[in-house]
């Protein structure tokens, strides 16, 4: 049985473009998240009908927020609870934390077998033999303080570009606070949804550019072997 985090004072701001696929992971990670921090608020950020933004996503869900603490996250992202009590011991010392190192991207098989287990229990890094590994991504799940993310004014709408999103918002909070933390030591597994190879993006491309593109990756297996 996993750690449960108690704290009644943070937001979850959460990051999700609908599709049938992207719910059905939601469903998961909003049981894993009610289980393991059952004070925390759940905020879900909307966006603009037919034109999805991860900044509009993530601000709308902050205008709903009451916690001073808010976790910032992509809805298909699943987490230890060690590495977020780690990262809100970490907001002490940084104005913003990354609570994890490398991104572990895990193919269908693998998600489906994950949504079989008790969202109380803790993850085995060993436990999924066919993934894709993303080594200190900017982006996916952030731990900030609320007053930091309203003094920058939060992440900047006029910016489309997959990424670039979440890099402008944390160079932005750095040049006021000072450089953000990192707890290399902890995974969290980014579950399987649109086939497309989002980790050999082009850096600059819109998504919904890319996505309007077809990439011939129908056939292409997220089973690679590290």
């Amino acid at each position: 049985m996993a750690n449960i985090i108690e704290d009644n004072n943070i937001s979850i701001l959460i990051n999700h473009k609908k599709s049938p696929e992207n719910d059905i992971n939601w469903r998961y990670v909003e049981k894993r998240y009610k289980t393991l921090m059952p004070n925390s608020e759940i905020c879900l950020g909307d966006y603009p009908k037919d034109n999805y933004s991860k900044s509009t996503a993530i601000n709308n869900a902050a205008k709903k927020a009451a916690g001073d603490v808010f976790i910032i996250a992509d809805s298909n992202i699943v987490f230890n609870p060690d590495s977020i009590k780690k990262g809100l011991d970490a907001l002490k010392i940084f104005p913003l934390v990354i609570p994890f190192g490398d991104i572990i991207y895990i193919n269908q098989q693998s998600t489906r077998e994950l949504y079989r287990l008790d969202p109380s229990l803790n993850i085995n890094e060993n436990f999924f033999n066919a993934y894709k590994k993303e080594p200190l991504p900017l982006g996916y799940f952030f731990i900030v303080p609320r007053i930091c993310f309203e003094f920058i004014g939060g992440f900047d709408e006029a910016i489309t570009e997959w990424d670039e999103d979440n890099m402008d918002f944390i160079y932005r909070l750095s040049d006021e606070f000072g450089e953000y933390g990192r707890l290399e030591e902890y995974f969290m597994w980014n579950l399987h949804y649109e086939r497309i190879n989002y980790p050999l993006y082009i850096k600059g491309i819109n998504v919904e550019r890319i996505l309007e593109m077809k990439y011939p990756l129908r056939d292409m297996s997220w089973d690679i072997r590290i």
